[in-house]
C-alpha cells in the first residue's frame, strides 16, 4: 500500500519501509483529505508531525541567535553555508595552518564542481612505517544539510580542540575529510536520493570510491565515517535505529552546535574504546591488529 502511494507522488521521508515502523510522509495541503481517508481504510493511523514544512524550510535560513558561538576564520556554525563558502573556507585553512592541512580534490561531479576537501597531518613527514589513515565524508545526499557543517565542525575540533583524547584522534591519523561529495546536489538541494542503476554508477561515487581504494595502498585505513541525516543510525554496517527526530532533514540552526557537540562526543568515545582494545596505540607506531571500521552516523543523537 505505501509503495502505491510513492507512485502518486506522495513525498517520503522514511527511504526504508519495514513492517512495525514508522512512515514519515510528506503531503500536500491539497492532497492532505485524500492522504488521510486513503490511510484510514488501509488501517493506517495518520498523525501530523509537521504542519509547515516549508516553515522549517524558512527558519534554515536564518542564523541562530543563541548566546554561545563558535568559529574559525570567516567560518561559523550559526547557520548553514554555501558550497562557495565551504570550499573558500577550505582553502582558508592551508593560509592558517601551513604545514598542517593542505587541500585536495578527489574529483568532479556531473556538472563540473569539485569534490573538495582538506588532508589534516600534524607529523607530515615524521611519520615512520605505514601511517594511519582516516576519511570522513558528508553531503551525498543533498537535502542532509547538517551533514556537511557537522564534518566543517569535526576539522575545527581537530585542529584547535585542547581535549587530550581529541588531540590524540587528530594527530594519530592522516586525516582526509570532504565535507560535501555531492556538490551538485548541495547546490540545488534537491529532494530524494537516487542510488543510480548499479553500484558506483555515478561521477561522485567514483570518485569517492577510487580515492578510498588508494588510501588503502597507502596506509593503515582504519576509520571511514560517512555521516547522513535523519535516521538516528550508525551502521556497522548495519542500521541501528535511535529515534526518528521531530525535525527531519530541516534541522534548525539553534541546533546545528549541539548536534556537532554531541557526534564529537560519540567520535572521542569510539576511538577511546577503540584504543582500549588496542586496535592501534597513540604512543607506537607498532599497531597490535588491523580494522576497517566503516560508520555512517545518523546526526541528533541525544539531539536536546
Amino acid at each position: 500500500m505505501l509503495e502505491d502511494l510513492k507512485k502518486e507522488g506522495y513525498e517520503f521521508w522514511t527511504e526504508y519501509l519495514t513492517v512495525g515502523n514508522d512512515a514519515r510522509v510528506m503531503v500536500s495541503p491539497e492532497k492532505n483529505e485524500e492522504f488521510v481517508k486513503y490511510a484510514s481504510t488501509a488501517g493506517l493511523n495518520a498523525t501530523v508531525s509537521i504542519a509547515n514544512v516549508q516553515t522549517l524550510i524558512n527558519a534554515q535560513m536564518i542564523p541562530a541567535n543563541i548566546d554561545r558561538s563558535s568559529s574559525l576564520g570567516s567560518f561559523n556554525w550559526i547557520r548553514y553555508h554555501t558550497l562557495a563558502e565551504i570550499h573558500a573556507w577550505l582553502d582558508e585553512l592551508v593560509e592558517l595552518y601551513p604545514g598542517i592541512v593542505t587541500t585536495v580534490n578527489i574529483g568532479t561531479s556531473h556538472e563540473g564542481r569539485a569534490l573538495k576537501g582538506v588532508i589534516i597531518d600534524f607529523k607530515a613527514g615524521e611519520r615512520e612505517g605505514t601511517p594511519l589513515v582516516g576519511m570522513i565524508e558528508g553531503g551525498i545526499h543533498s537535502r542532509e544539510w547538517i551533514s556537511p557543517a557537522t564534518v566543517t565542525w569535526i576539522i575545527k575540533e581537530f585542529l584547535t580542540s585542547d581535549d587530550p583524547d581529541v588531540r590524540i584522534m587528530a594527530e594519530s591519523f592522516i586525516w582526509h575529510i570532504i565535507p560535501v561529495t555531492n556538490p551538485d546536489g548541495y547546490a540545488y538541494t534537491f529532494d530524494g536520493t537516487y542510488a543510480g542503476p548499479v553500484p558506483a554508477s555515478e561521477r561522485e561515487a567514483q570518485a569517492i570510491s577510487t580515492y578510498v581504494l588508494s588510501l588503502k595502498r597507502t596506509g593503515n585505513l582504519l576509520y571511514y565515517f560517512a555521516f547522513h541525516s535523519y535516521s538516528q543510525m550508525i551502521l556497522i554496517p548495519f542500521s541501528h535505529l535511535r529515534d526518528l527526530g521531530v525535525n527531519g532533514f530541516l534541522l534548525p540552526t539553534e541546533q546545528i552546535i549541539p548536534n556537532n557537540e554531541e557526534i564529537m562526543a560519540c567520535l572521542v568515545e569510539m576511538d577511546r574504546t577503540t584504543r582500549q582494545l588496542r586496535y592501534y596505540s597513540s604512543s607506537s607506531s607498532i599497531y597490535a591488529s588491523f580494522m576497517s571500521l566503516v560508520l555512517s552516523v545518523g546526526f541528533l543523537i541525544l539531539l536536546r
